[in-house]
């Protein structure tokens, strides 16, 4: 099967925040009574699309509103009380109201589990519920499945859930999938042609660590583990494929430097190598035309123990595909055709024609220079405002954009890098994008990592990496944030200078190797794309830095660059840039935590270049906000020089 996200058209998420009405289908085969819901949202289950992907396989999208009940006490076993409705992907329960909006429930039932439960509406502009303390619930729908899927191999994928699942298909149990999400095999338990129930017991369960929070080279602050999610927070979708030898996945490798398409073509469920014939079409998704076919011969491996085999670097000539570029969103469908070897299997993949590669000091995109003009991008969970966020970055001429790494495996954390990515590809913009900050099962700097524990990472890893690596915009993975740094890797002697940069053991013991090992895992996986971390100082494929200046005076500043780019041999990246930095003007004294709550030194800044004259030009309303925000012990309530209205007159 193939792990690329599905959301072709976001049926379920964006349609039902946008309050669209449809008339409610019959729900015939459930027992229980169901609550009223409130606004104007209801289920479309009967219009849930069935996709014809190819001759040989079909998927459903299954994003909707579900049927919704905790399970807990004596409801754990089986639903018992009323139904309520909730979110698929949506969150019952939101630990951080700080990370994406997964808001769920709509509305609550009655008995059973339901008594005693504590609801609050901490969104008005989102008016949904959240429940405290519930940490079981049951999800229910039901899905009418083709006819003609009988006989094929059937599968659920849940691409992200809070935290785990068991798989429940008209009463059978069917598996249970782990976090952060997984598949499990349906096919003994559906019933092609026919309505299907679903059922899925999410367990919502915490690791219990405390975070650490890494924002500078020696800087870590430490706290409570929180679970940020409750649910299923990711699409959840039914596939169909056929039931022996089938192809996998496909990994497209197109070069512009060597005219070809290459591929990896993962292979399961075969039982022996052998002779095959390849047939493969490319066509273009803006036209509709074909523009480019191939036939050959290969010869598929002999497989493993779990009848998986890889054929590797089949390649495709191609003398003039269309360049997926900036503002250049051109985009293919690739179909391919196995036969031989106990294969008959066709299959279809979206990609982009492009290369991007590092020479040197310099970043290459399809064969010529390309300079970052980066900014930030964050991790919306609906594809119109990802879409709406992008085009503005496009409309300012920004023309490569970073997805914070977040420690996206700590338990209930959400991802969204994957939708996002699928919306660049069709705007045409550059991204850097996290992978699998192994944040959650170990620490990304800890130099003595068991090998099981390693491998945990890496099946995980996979699993993500799997969801990218056919997107064209994803032209950087980034492995981690603020992990790697050393102290002095903004040095301007140091800056973009791997040998200057290798010169500390403890450091390199401690951070270099391990993020080394990481980004080699990684790489392992895909040569195609350069790999690297936020803040590395040299571990990984370029440097990147939080480059904040604060007040060095311009010349410096503008010199700072200037070794670089006489000696420099890898490419360098502020990919946060700012002077001053936001907490520039406060002391600082309680670290990065406490960045907003100690006393400003505003005054005492702009007494390096006025002396006496600063105090004496001191402002009323300065003076008088300070006096105002003042504790005790020099602590000071909310003050941040960003939003102060006291600072206008100094900002102005």
């Amino acid at each position: 099967m193939t792990f690329e996200l599905r959301r072709v058209s976001a049926f379920g998420f964006f349609r039902m925040l946008v309050g669209a009405m449809f008339a409610a289908i019959p729900l015939t085969c459930l027992a229980s009574a169901i609550a009223e819901m409130r606004g104007d949202e209801v289920a479309q289950w009967e219009k849930t699309p069935a996709t014809v992907l190819s001759a040989k396989r079909g998927e459903m999208v299954l994003n909707d509103l579900w049927l919704f009940q905790p399970a807990m006490g004596a409801a754990a076993d089986a639903p018992s009380g009323q139904w309520g409705w909730i979110r698929v992907p949506g969150s019952w329960d939101r630990g951080s109201w700080e990370t994406g909006r997964y808001e769920g429930v709509l509305a609550l039932g009655k008995g059973g589990a339901w008594e005693g439960l504590k609801t609050e509406t901490p969104s008005q502009a989102f008016p949904v519920l959240a429940l405290r303390g519930v940490d079981r619930a049951w999800f229910q729908r039901d899905v009418t499945i083709p006819p003609d899927w009988a006989g094929r191999r059937v599968v659920l994928d849940l691409e992200r859930v809070a935290t785990d699942a068991k798989v429940f298909v008209n009463g059978k149990p069917c598996g249970s999938i782990q976090w952060p999400g997984g598949t499990a095999d349906v096919t003994a338990a559906i019933k092609p042609g026919a309505l299907n129930t679903i059922r899925l017991l999410v367990i919502a369960t915490g690791d219990g660590k405390e975070v650490l929070q890494y924002m500078d080279a020696h800087i870590a602050t430490k706290s409570e583990a929180i679970l940020k999610h409750r649910g299923i927070i990711g699409d959840v979708v039914l596939f169909s494929e056929p039931s022996a030898g089938r192809i996998d996945g496909i990994f497209t490798k197109p070069s512009v430097r060597n005219k070809e398409l290459g591929l990896d073509i993962e292979l399961a469920g075969i039982q022996s190598g052998g002779p095959a014939k390849l047939d493969a079409t490319v066509i273009n998704i803006q036209t509709g035309e074909t523009e480019k076919t191939w036939e050959l011969n290969v010869e598929i491996p002999q497989p493993d123990a779990d009848g998986q085999a890889m054929l590797r670097d089949v390649k495709l000539p191609w003398e003039n595909p269309k360049l997926w570029d900036y503002k250049q969103p051109n985009l293919y469908t690739l179909k391919l055709a196995l036969n031989g070897a106990g294969l008959d299997d066709e299959f279809t993949q979206r990609f982009g024609f492009r290369e991007f590669r590092i020479a040197g000091r310099q970043f290459l995109l399809n064969e010529r220079p390309y300079n970052f003009q980066l900014h930030g991008l964050g991790d919306p969970t609906i594809p119109f405002v990802a879409a709406n966020q992008i085009d503005s970055l496009l409309a300012v001429n920004v023309n490569a954009a970073e997805m914070w790494p977040n420690p996206d495996l700590i338990r209930g954390n959400a991802n969204t890098r994957a939708l996002v990515a699928r919306v660049a590809d069709e705007k045409g913009l550059p991204l850097m994008v996290g992978i699998s900050d192994p944040t959650g099962i170990f620490d990304p700097a800890e130099p003595d990592v068991s090998p099981e524990t390693f491998a945990a990472w890496q099946k995980v890893m996979e699993r993500s990496w799997k969801q990218l690596r056919n997107s064209p915009s994803v032209v950087v993975l980034l492995v981690a944030g603020n992990r790697f740094s050393h102290a002095d890797d903004q040095n301007p002697l140091r800056v973009g200078n791997r040998k200057n940069l290798d010169f500390d053991a403890i450091w390199k013991r401690t951070k270099a190797e391990p993020g080394n090992k990481l980004i080699e895992a990684i790489k392992a996986l895909d040569p195609t794309r350069p790999v690297t971390s936020h803040h590395n100082a040299n571990v990984g494929d370029f440097q990147t830095s939080n480059n904040y200046l604060n007040l060095l005076p311009l010349q410096e500043r503008e010199d700072w660059l200037s070794v670089w780019a006489k000696s420099g041999d890898m490419p360098f990246s502020a990919v946060e840039f700012d002077a001053p930095f936001a907490a520039t003007m406060n002391r600082g004294r309680k670290g990065w935590v406490g960045e907003s709550t100690t006393e400003p030194w505003l005054t005492e800044f702009l007494s390096i270049y006025q002396g006496a004259k600063a105090y004496d030009e001191e402002d009323p309303a300065y003076r008088g906000m300070i006096a105002r925000n003042f504790v005790s012990g020099q602590d000071y309530k909310g003050l941040d020089i960003t939003t102060s209205k006291a600072f206008l007159p100094f900002t102005a």
